[in-house]
């Protein structure tokens, strides 16, 4: 048993095998005999969905950094986690299907569908009026759980497919063209995946409940061995020979005892492709005009024989002669077992045609993808349009409230010069030498409440387009003592403590305190008030 993975690049049209990784799961040590409690009781099973020999495999891969370098990573949720039916609809438009997918779902599947993330995969099939769809899903506990396992290992895939449905990619790709229906058997550890196929149509996918770990078991039975002596002489010596003598005994001939055995413990697969072969025919009128066989159990010499003379339909090992595959020449003699892991990476390349199933949906869903992107267009798109009315809107006002404030200066200089020089001035610089001349102090400052209020104004700004939303709603400028109070309210208590930043940066605005921050009652916003002293300059001694 082994933790496969493969490494593709390219395109869905063009592609090609850079590197495969493999690393082997390793038995979990058996306790010594003198730590067993024979008294106590038993342990529950864990249920996990990756066990601790698995996660130890995975974590061995990932240290070769793969996963890092990955444009995009595809896996597949335990087969057994995933509830799949066929359904039939008289439309096939994805958003028509989508509306509703959990109504037909609804009563069919072991779970209720309100606890289930769900997907649905086209079959290419069209009977009465009726297109039909592969579809169910998940737990969402367990889809939880897998994408919160896989994080430790800085994993975050684009999709999560369903066991056997990746199948299909890798059949569309390494499968020789076909007129009729082919069948593709990937025979895992403890169960095999099936599909049947007929080019882009998916026909039929199921799971097998018998794998290679049935002949470990066998071969361990017959010759009295430990399953890991069995496991290693499965690899070594397991084989079916036809011409050999099969028997319901052992016989004391290795050759035909190994025979026997891995014959026996493949009966139960050869029975459940019996009987889903029968079904295809008769759902689809079309026999499987051939089948092939992937995984690390299908280089058996003598499986594809004894699977062909059984059902009475050509069989084969999966061939490697696939151009994408060419780039690594070694990689043909141990191909088979990478079927699964290809089929996963093949599906990476595009998710839009109606051939994928993806466990990543709803609060699941892909947040790096381009379709997550794209299909978010429409809502980017208002998005925007609200921003650039809102940033117009705030800039009209902007302006607007200056154009107010720039009047009322200009008419209280106006009044205020017609009083004490006997002519209204609304030029600044033309009221400043007067006022100078005339004043008791030596020295007035040239800093205005206009002044004031416009930096007060700029520092409100900086501080909103930092992302610190900051509303000030009362301005207190008392340019005869030089204080301003500042009042209003913000998102956060950060917004205010970058407003007062922004506020000691000005040059003319100095002591700045603030005398309140506090969060509104029942409201997640804070109201905040600042205090400064408004001066450009100091006094020197000799003036």
């Amino acid at each position: 048993m082994s933790v496969r993975a493969v490494v593709l690049t390219g395109s869905a049209r063009d592609w090609h095998l850079v590197e495969v990784l493999e690393e082997r799961i390793r038995e979990p040590e058996a306790p010594a005999p003198e730590d067993v409690d024979e008294d106590a009781a038993p342990v529950e099973e864990d249920d996990a969905l990756l066990s601790p020999e698995t996660l130890d495999a995975l974590r061995r891969i990932a240290a070769r950094g793969v996963f890092e370098d990955a444009e995009s990573v595809t896996t597949a949720i335990a087969g057994d986690r995933v509830f799949l039916t066929d359904i039939g609809l008289p439309f096939r438009s994805p958003k028509e299907v989508a509306a509703v997918l959990a109504p037909q779902l609804d009563g069919r599947l072991p779970v209720d569908v309100d606890e289930l993330v769900v997907d649905y995969m086209e079959l290419g099939r069209e009977t009465d009026g009726e297109h039909h769809f592969l579809a169910g899903g998940a737990r969402i506990s367990d889809v939880a759980e897998f994408l919160g396992t896989l994080q430790q290992f800085d994993i975050d895939p684009r999709a999560v497919e369903a066991p056997p449905l990746h199948l299909h990619a890798a059949a569309r790709k390494l499968l020789p063209a076909s007129d009729g229906p082919i069948a593709l058997v990937d025979i895992g550890a403890q169960r095999s995946r099936m599909i049947v196929c007929r080019g882009d149509e998916l026909h039929t996918a199921r799971s097998l409940y018998t794998g290679g770990e049935a002949l470990t078991e066998s071969l361990a039975a017959t010759f009295g061995l430990d399953l890991s002596v069995a496991r290693e002489g499965k690899h070594r010596e397991g084989r079916i020979d036809a011409g050999a003598v099969e028997t319901g005994e052992v016989t004391g001939n290795d050759t035909i005892d190994i025979s026997n055995a891995c014959r026996n413990a493949i009966k139960p697969l050869i029975r459940d492709l019996r009987r889903t072969l029968q079904a295809h025919a008769g759902s689809h009128e079309q026999p499987v005009g051939a089948i092939y066989i992937s995984g690390a159990t299908a280089a058996l010499p003598g499986l594809a024989s004894y699977i062909e003379q059984s059902v009475g339909v050509p069989t084969a090992v999966v061939p490697t002669t696939a151009e994408g595959l060419q780039t690594l020449p070694q990689f043909s003699d141990i191909g088979h077992r990478f079927v699964s892991a290809i089929g996963l990476a093949l599906g990476g390349f595009s998710r839009s045609d109606g051939t994928s199933f993806n466990l990543r949906q709803g609060a699941f869903e892909f947040k790096g993808g381009y379709e997550y992107i794209t299909g978010r267009v429409g809502a980017l798109a208002l998005g925007m349009l609200i921003l650039a009315l809102a940033a117009s809107f705030s800039m009209f006002a902007r302006v607007r409230m200056l154009k107010a404030e720039d009047k009322a200066v200009t008419e209280a200089m106006s009044t205020l010069t017609a009083r004490t020089f006997g002519v209204a001035i609304d030029d600044p610089a033309l009221a400043r030498p007067l006022a100078l001349r005339n004043a008791d102090t030596p020295f007035m400052s040239d800093y205005s409440a206009y002044d004031a209020l416009a930096d007060i104004t700029g520092a409100v700004q900086a501080t909103q387009d930092g992302g610190s939303p900051v509303v000030p709603n009362a301005f207190d400028i008392d340019m005869a003592t030089g204080r301003v109070r500042i009042s209003g309210s913000c998102a956060s208590a950060q917004a205010a403590e970058d407003l007062g930043a922004a506020l000691q940066e000005l040059d003319c605005m100095h002591e700045v305190n603030r005398t309140e921050l506090s969060e509104r009652r029942g409201e997640e916003d804070f109201t905040f008030t600042f205090q400064a002293v408004a001066r450009c300059g100091e006094l020197e001694d000799d003036e």
